[in-house]
């Protein structure tokens, strides 16, 4: 009947709008995201350090904290990194951490920053020394007056020691912040026992503490 095939007609016309429809809706891209980029600069500052050449930037590790969360090595990071935009917190840190140790210097810094859409944000990143550096340096005429002696120093976390031997080859402990306690120990040349302790309380990152002994 016509008019059965006016309705068939019209079903199919319907059909046909769907279809194109649904293949059009497949063709819609996704909207970028939206992004910034972070560009670290990272050095550090070594003027207390025994051994320079020791440490190197590139294997500190690196955490980005905020909408987008990042653990890694400084080796393993892009020159620019891509962010969703937000406020951020950068951490550095050497991989270092021990609480008293022989050439061991522990370098780290922080920074916080803001990623705004389609712009670079550049972050200068200088690491300090975040422990302390002990060195024991006596006099010459102390040197010279003593047999054999020790020096014993410790932060209620770890503890060194230096033989008469460790002095004179000018090895470098290094401490987590802490009030210090140190110790004498020897004899003299002529046999008479030596014996010292004293306290170290005035103590901040980054300190160079040189423990001397004078002639007795």
């Amino acid at each position: 009947m016509p008019i059965e095939r006016n309705m068939i007609r019209k079903l199919l016309n319907i059909l046909a709008v769907v279809a194109v429809l649904a293949g059009c809706g497949t063709e819609v891209e996704d909207m970028p995201e939206k992004v910034g980029y972070l560009a670290v600069d990272l050095s550090y500052d070594y003027d207390t350090q025994t051994k320079a050449e020791d440490v190197n930037p590139a294997d500190f590790d690196i955490i980005i904290s905020g909408p987008v969360n990042i653990t890694s090595k400084c080796a393993d990071l892009p020159e620019i990194i891509e962010l969703t935009p937000g406020t951020y917190i950068v951490s550095v840190q050497s991989p270092e951490d021990e609480p008293a140790a022989f050439d061991q210097p522990i370098y780290g810094c922080s920074a916080s920053f803001d990623i705004v859409e389609g712009a670079t944000t550049s972050v200068k990143l200088i690491c300090t020394l975040l422990n302390m550096k002990v060195t024991v340096s006596p006099s010459q005429a102390f040197m010279s007056q003593v047999q054999n002696f020790e020096v014993t120093v410790t932060n209620g976390y770890g503890q060194l020691s230096w033989t008469k031997a460790d002095v004179e080859l000018g090895k470098a402990g290094y401490f987590i912040v802490a009030p210090m306690a140190v110790t004498l120990r020897g004899e003299s040349v002529n046999g008479t026992p030596l014996s010292y302790d004293g306290f170290i309380f005035d103590v901040e990152a980054s300190d160079h503490h040189i423990i001397s002994f004078d002639s007795f």
